[in-house]
């Protein structure tokens, strides 16, 4: 059955004054949220009159390993059971908005559907006939946002699966006459719907009640079926950098993004959504650090590519964490490495809780050889087996791995990083004011680490966290990740000419991040993984809290790193990146000035890139783009663009891939 009321005329009636470019009531709040983990009242979460509801703290059967009783320690989130007959809740107060012209709303759902036709989140005025309407219809996510008589959509191209849980993300702008409606599911950007109305919106007051699980708009709808883990309503549209990254689902309240900058509603506090710290270095992707809200901090980094000899058809990415709550006590739960799936959006797969003699260690870096990760820390390195993924006997999430018998050594260096190259564990040092250094031990055929020999030494940066290595026309590079504190992380690049036993390596190159920089590692195909650690809960909300906010394991492309070093087509056969591959991004976003474009294109045939407004005229057009891979950056000021919605549009095999940019003047 389809729900949704199809306009294809689209006519606009005013009733009330118009005006445009004003917003008015509350700008940049949180509007409504409820989170049955928060405590009411504190306003925090919004009070409610629920309906024929469960609040229940049973975990999920996957989950019980480790947020069980009797498990490993991790938090237990309340879930609200919604059972599809009458069940439904109502804000006890009315949610008010007041706007003249240009407005923004959005909001998100945690949810864990068990039919696919449901309403999910209602903010109707019927007097008005205004509102906003969320609900599913065979699966797909459908947003209506009614003026009057007008009623526009987007539809999800997802179905989303059953009994899964999944994160739903919601955004809606109005400029002048323009309407953009964005759908992203767990992630990525699944729909957009762009209108012209054929008048400016005026003056509206809307005040009432945000239902959940019942809409009065489309009664026909079902009542919600399934459980909820959070739901909010906002008078603002996050950062692109929030919209846009990848979800890990780590089965906390939500799914792995930090529930503590949730503030009173209706407060300036800054939310997660808002308070993301800018990265001056383009990424392609990234992912939120897991289980930051069960106090672990990300250290290490690895993945089963930084084996160059790897048959693994799967790719993995591993990240070491250790547990420090926010006042500062450490070991009260054993150090884990998290397997996440980047084919997947980097959703877990499994979570292994170390129990060899580094099991409640700070465990600094990691390394991946042989279907073995070698975890550093304390002057030793000890190799754990990743055991094979199975799923004939079900599927466990959560593993405890046992470090090899033999397989513990002692080296020379404090082991607060190690990587893997070329048949040798290099393994460093984190140091303040000391000498550090980088030591190279070879690897015997049964994975063991010759510490019997004289390692290779270079001489290292203080406040190095990890480095990485990789070849580029037959030069090896080592790329060195520093920080230290709440300042600037930084990234540099040395040929391994320029290291020295004595001396500082001689860089060639610098690139900044976000505090908190820690591990790396590349992949197959040159591409970097890194990861700050500056989003976890110990830094965010101790008395001395950090003001860096970048809780994110990412990927800086080859081309970021390498472009003045090798042209595209000489990458391109050492790469393996499949055939018509398009990722588009843009920074800042929302923009006031220059927009810097990252554009990675992998066509057959001849691509174009233009940006048009929200009317569909182009306003910058580029030069064709030759066939083949293409890791490019573009500029794009133009001082009489005025402000409102632009897209990015490339045009590749016959298909329109569209990317969203605000311009603020």
């Amino acid at each position: 059955m389809n729900y949704m009321t199809k306009y294809f005329n689209i006519s606009f009636i005013g009733i009330f004054l118009f005006l445009s470019g004003i917003t008015l009531g509350q700008a940049n709040t949180v509007l409504f949220r409820f989170n049955a983990n928060h405590d009411f009242s504190q306003s925090v979460s919004s009070t409610v009159e629920a309906f024929n509801l469960t609040f229940s703290d049973e975990v999920d059967p996957i989950e019980l390993p480790a947020r069980g009783m009797n498990g490993w320690g991790y938090y237990a989130p309340i879930r609200t059971i919604f059972s599809g007959s009458g069940s439904y809740m109502r804000s006890t107060e009315k949610v008010r908005v007041t706007f003249a012209g240009d407005h923004n709303l959005s909001g998100e759902v945690w949810l864990n559907p068990e039919a696919a036709e449901m309403s999910l989140f209602s903010w109707n005025d019927p007097a008005l006939s205004h509102g906003i309407d969320l609900y599913l219809d065979g699966g797909n996510v459908i947003l209506e946002r009614r003026f009057f008589d007008t009623t526009l959509a987007a539809v999800s191209n997802s179905v989303l699966s059953l009994n899964e849980w999944h994160y739903i993300n919601w955004t809606l702008s109005v400029s002048n006459q323009n309407v953009n409606i964005s759908i992203y599911i767990d992630g990525d950007l699944d729909a957009e719907g762009i209108y012209t109305l054929s008048s400016p919106v005026g003056f509206a007051i809307i005040n009432t009640e945000v239902q959940i699980g019942k809409s009065e708009f489309n009664t026909g709808l079902p009542y919600l079926k399934g459980k909820l883990s959070a739901v909010n309503f906002k008078s603002y549209i996050p950062q692109e950098e929030y919209l846009s990254t990848h979800i890990p689902f780590d089965g906390s309240e939500y799914s792995g993004i930090p529930a503590y900058h949730n503030y009173n509603i209706g407060t300036s506090g800054i939310e997660a959504d808002q308070r993301i710290t800018e990265n001056s270095t383009p990424i392609m992707e990234s992912v939120i650090v897991p289980y930051m809200d069960d106090d672990f901090i990300p250290q290490g980094l690895t993945n089963s590519e930084e084996d160059d000899d790897n048959t693994y058809s799967n790719p993995m990415v591993y990240s070491s964490l250790y547990n420090k709550t926010i006042s500062g006590q450490t070991r009260l739960k054993r150090s884990i490495v998290v397997e996440m799936d980047p084919n997947n959006n980097y959703k877990i797969r499994r979570c292994f809780q170390l129990a060899g003699e580094l099991k409640n260690s700070h465990v600094g870096g990691i390394a991946f050889f042989n279907n073995r990760v070698y975890v550093a820390s304390s002057y030793k390195i000890e190799a754990y087996t990743i055991p094979e993924f199975d799923t004939t006997n079900g599927y466990e999430k959560y593993v405890n791995l046992n470090a090899q018998s033999n397989m513990l050594f002692n080296v020379a260096s404090q082991a607060s990083f190690v990587t893997y190259f070329r048949d040798t564990i290099w393994v460093g040092d984190y140091r303040t004011s000391t000498d550090a250094f980088l030591f190279g031990y070879p690897l015997n055929e049964d994975g063991s680490v010759d510490v019997a020999s004289t390692p290779k030494k270079y001489f290292m940066p203080l406040k190095t966290q990890g480095v990485a290595w990789t070849t580029v026309s037959g030069t090896d590079y080592l790329m060195i990740s520093t920080s230290g504190g709440d300042g600037k992380s930084y990234i540099y690049r040395v040929p391994r000419s320029n290291l020295s036993s004595n001396q500082y390596p001689v860089e060639d190159r610098t690139l900044a991040f976000p505090a908190g920089g820690e591990d790396l590692s590349f992949d197959k195909d040159q591409n970097l993984y890194a990861q700050s650690e500056s989003g976890a809960k110990h830094f965010q909300k101790r008395s001395s809290p950090w003001s860096t906010f970048y809780p994110f394991l990412f990927k800086i492309s080859y081309d970021t790193m390498f472009d003045d070093l090798t042209s595209v087509e000489e990458h391109d056969s050492q790469s393996s990146i499949e055939q018509n591959k398009i990722k588009i991004s843009s920074y800042p976003n929302p923009a006031n000035g220059q927009i810097q474009i990252q554009l990675n294109v992998n066509s057959n045939s001849e691509s174009e890139l233009r940006i048009v407004d929200v009317l569909g005229r182009t306003v910058k057009k580029w030069l064709p783009i030759q066939p083949g891979k293409r890791s490019m950056k573009f500029l794009w000021s133009d001082s009489n663009a005025a402000s409102g919605i632009y897209f990015l549009q490339l045009i590749s095999n016959g298909k329109i891939h569209s990317h969203k940019m605000i311009l603020m003047k």
